[in-house]
């Protein structure tokens, strides 16, 4: 995955590719840390089927910043970190998900799906936001009423 970043931050032209209504986790990872801003996202994907009902996915984000003179952005499209500088490089860090998705065979739950984010920080960000690594466990089920 790409998106385009801005080569010049100081120009009045904004090269940073606008996503206009973002989506979250649907592109790049279920810990929703890393927006389609400015990114290169080179991510394997293994999907398992256990058995009629149930699916295994197994995901891995390679983050990198598209240009090093902008920012990494959020999900939500807001800064997530900025080097001024533009010496921290361009890795950004990398996300392993895994999520189990249910769909029993019941009348009011259409799916449960339980998962494990980790995010490990890449340079830029230890440089310019935290050295911490983030994990995230969810659980979620879609219902009908």
């Amino acid at each position: 995955d790409y998106a385009s970043g801005d080569d010049n931050p100081f120009d009045t032209r904004k090269g940073t590719f606008n996503q206009l209504f973002p989506l979250a986790h649907a592109y790049l990872g279920l810990a929703d840390l890393i927006g389609r801003q400015n990114i290169i996202d080179i991510s394997p994907n293994l999907t398992m089927l256990l058995d009629e009902m149930t699916t295994l996915k197994l995901s891995l984000h390679n983050f990198h910043l598209a240009d090093k003179h902008d920012s990494a952005y959020n999900a939500a499209g807001g800064v997530l970190a900025s080097d001024p500088t533009f010496s921290s490089g361009r890795f950004i860090g990398n996300e392993f998900d895994i999520s189990l998705l249910h769909e029993p065979d019941n009348p009011t739950i259409d799916q449960i799906m339980l998962g494990l984010s980790v995010f490990s920080p890449g340079h830029f960000v230890k440089a310019n936001k935290s050295r911490r690594t983030i994990r995230r466990v969810f659980a979620q089920a879609t219902a009908r009423f």
